[in-house]
């Protein structure tokens, strides 16, 4: 289909010019859907030793505070309906954890891959270099954690905030997201090049700045944010640039 276009208008009233139509949204409501909260009533102290069987263990309605957990016999663990605080993560080869109704703050997930994550808050946690490609993410919020040199490549992200976050070197490169925030996030080099996006609002990231750039239906932007992202926009369109000329 061909762009829409606005018809210029003459004091005749007639209908003397056409352009392109600006993509001008009036946003009366919540433009992305908040994730879903779920209340974790954990009471089952945790001591932070797995039992793995056959390479794969489990958390249970547990809670844990200051544990390292050695998960050097262990490649799967599935964490449901727990509470973590201030937790690391000793592997030896991989790790691969799916977390579900859960809680996790100040911990560091920079060694582990996630492969699922649902209905799960984070809070003050790590994410450096963590594994999180082909990944799903539904109804999660992350409160003042850290994104560097983070995987999402192909992941599938619905309803996710990323509050007062900070982002940087992340790699969203074919992924889908809807319903997707960033409120307060300071945003650096993110790559969004053939992402899939519904309703995905970077109005209130305290700084935003693309790496790579697809197609970007379906995302929102603040009207003062334009003038950061528009080098990022010129070369994803292949516009040539002129460089500025040295003082002298």
């Amino acid at each position: 289909m061909s762009p829409t276009r606005s018809p210029a208008v003459s004091k005749m009233g007639r209908r003397v010019a056409y352009g392109p139509a600006m993509p001008w949204i009036d946003v009366e409501d919540t433009f992305a859907a908040s994730p879903r909260a779920v209340d974790v009533s954990a009471d089952d102290e945790w001591d932070g030793e797995l039992d793995p069987d056959r390479g794969w263990a489990e958390l249970v309605d547990v809670v844990a505070s200051e544990v390292r957990i050695d998960a050097h016999d262990c490649s799967d663990l599935s964490i449901t309906g727990s509470s973590l605080r201030d937790v690391t993560f000793d592997v030896e080869d991989q790790l691969t954890a799916e977390i579900w109704r859960s809680n996790l703050e100040n911990s560091d997930l920079s060694a582990i891959r996630v492969s699922s994550v649902r209905s799960t808050t984070f809070v003050g946690c790590k994410f450096v270099g963590t594994d999180l490609a082909e990944a799903r993410l539904n109804d999660v919020r992350f409160e003042r954690c850290t994104f560097r040199y983070t995987n999402l490549r192909m992941a599938k992200l619905a309803r996710v905030e990323f509050h007062d976050c900070a982002i940087d070197d992340v790699d969203l490169y074919d992924a889908t997201m809807e319903d997707v925030g960033f409120p307060l996030s300071r945003i650096t080099k993110l790559n969004l090049d053939r992402m899939r996006a519904t309703r995905v609002d970077f109005r209130d990231a305290n700084e935003l700045e693309l790496a790579a750039i697809g197609r970007l239906d379906g995302v929102l932007v603040a009207e003062d944010q334009l003038p950061t992202l528009s080098y990022a926009l010129a070369f994803s369109l292949g516009l040539g640039v002129e460089r500025p000329l040295a003082n002298g």
